[in-house]
């Protein structure tokens, strides 16, 4: 069975692009930069691609405030076109999301969605040779949402986006990824019913799922991890199409805890079905943590846990917990470290801040942004060495000494600390990989009904929506 190194999907990849060009060209502000042959293009074009599986941008994200329509679908394919011509991450596969989550949640009203659809589906054809996978243009509703009077409008919605994609010429329809939805009883009814009508699982090699990240009141008392329950009807299509592989994507959800879960989906679904399960997932966070929440993932070794580490300048220069380094000395030890890993030169910084400016130097956000990509490439790494080695007792019976295990493993990779959130959902692990064993749709659909019905869209559940579909 293949086994990527990391199922990170990079998300506002242009953070990552424009920065690496900064540190190599000087800032707009004329300040001159440092840039010493640290690296070249080339350099970070082989990187990229061992430490992540993709990067991401969706093609609705300014779609709202633009007013030229007619130039949009050019304009998100220079963003591609751009990318690929920058060089440093010409290798990897870029991603495209749809604009869905821009409708979902109420920024589109329904006449500006109907055009993003035509849109949309015209850029899929005219530029599919700028992206290598696709989302389709999936529309839950959103407690926000505006373009949605009753569930029978959801259900023609999404029965024509889904399908126009279904329909896409075969070297357009190959690179989609199909979206299954699940998050309250209404969606899981529209979206199963979709998906089951046409046969429409086995017309695209990729799927995802949605609205996992989203804070709703029923994560803590569901009685399985979530995203089990879109899984389980898509393996009984994989066996139903006697398909050996599922690329299962999963729109948000990047936490470490949510990287162990995957890998241990993963080794179950083999062990079980002899089925790879390929599990990506993608984030905007992790470049917004360091750029805004001044904040860096680190491996402790004085406490052996994964730590969410404070950069900002006033602890620049204090002791980094227990060791006899400052916070900067300790983590520009970090990257030197990275750099000697894929042959770049080291920063030789003393500092994080440049003191003229109160500002993160250049040189080390660039560094930052590739350490903090390679630093999930390796926790994905130690996360999967252990469910190899934890898996065990699961397949065991010894369901005691396995919930002891990943909790304490879970407390090591959220800096030592065990929340009541983290408690609750690792203890449910055994559980969610009971409920992949059986397959059993009925049971997942009793979950969703009975404890994910409070998350539903009240304001669609109209007395006169009989939902005649």
């Amino acid at each position: 069975m293949n086994q990527i190194q990391s199922g990170y999907v990079c998300a506002g990849f242009e953070t990552l692009s424009s920065t690496l060009f900064r540190f190599m060209r000087g800032d707009s502000t004329g300040e001159v930069s440092r840039f010493d042959d640290h690296f070249t293009v080339e350099d970070i074009r082989k990187m990229i691609p061992q430490i992540i599986s993709g990067i991401l941008h969706s093609f609705g994200q300014d779609y709202a405030d633009i007013k030229k329509r007619h130039k949009y679908v050019e304009k998100e394919a220079k963003v591609f076109r751009l990318a690929r011509q920058e060089g440093f991450l010409a290798d990897v596969d870029f991603y495209v999301d749809s604009g869905g989550y821009q409708a979902a949640s109420g920024r589109i009203e329904k006449k500006s969605t109907e055009q993003m659809i035509e849109l949309f589906h015209q850029f899929l054809v005219e530029h599919h040779d700028v992206y290598d996978r696709a989302f389709i243009l999936d529309l839950p509703p959103g407690p926000d949402c505006v373009i949605y009077d009753n569930w029978q409008e959801v259900y023609d919605w999404n029965y024509k986006t889904y399908n126009m994609a279904a329909n896409m010429p075969d070297h357009v329809r190959n690179k989609l990824i199909y979206v299954h939805h699940f998050r309250t009883p209404k969606q899981w009814e529209i979206f199963n019913k979709i998906k089951n009508e046409n046969n429409l699982f086995d017309k695209f090699q990729y799927h995802a799922t949605g609205g996992v990240v989203a804070n709703l009141q029923s994560d803590m008392i569901i009685p399985c991890i979530a995203y089990v329950l879109p899984l389980v009807p898509l393996l009984n299509d994989c066996i139903k199409f006697k398909r050996k592989k599922l690329n299962f994507h999963v729109l948000g959800g990047s936490n470490f805890r949510d990287i162990m879960f995957y890998e241990m989906f993963r080794k179950h679904v083999d062990e079980k079905f002899e089925i790879d399960l390929d599990i990506t997932y993608d984030s905007s966070g992790l470049f917004k943590s360091l750029m805004m929440g001044r904040q860096l993932y680190i491996l402790d070794e004085q406490s052996n846990s994964v730590k969410k580490t404070d950069i900002r300048s006033k602890r620049s220069k204090k002791r980094f917990y227990n060791t006899q380094f400052t916070t900067d000395e300790y983590l520009l030890n970090k990257l030197d470290m990275m750099s000697e890993k894929f042959n770049l030169k080291k920063l030789g910084l003393d500092s994080i801040y440049n003191p003229e400016t109160g500002t993160i130097y250049d040189d080390f956000r660039a560094y930052a942004m590739l350490y903090m990509l390679d630093f999930y490439s390796e926790m994905q790494t130690v996360i999967r060495q252990y469910v190899d080695n934890t898996y065990g007792l699961y397949k065991a019976g010894e369901i005691g000494e396995f919930n002891h295990k990943n909790i304490n493993f879970t407390k090591y990779l959220n800096s030592g600390k065990m929340t009541k959130k983290q408690t609750v959902k690792t203890s449910s692990l055994a559980k969610s990989l009971d409920i992949l064993s059986s397959l059993d749709e009925e049971y997942c659909k009793y979950i969703v009904d009975t404890f994910m019905a409070k998350d539903e869209v009240i304001k669609l559940s109209k007395k006169e929506d009989l939902m005649t579909c």
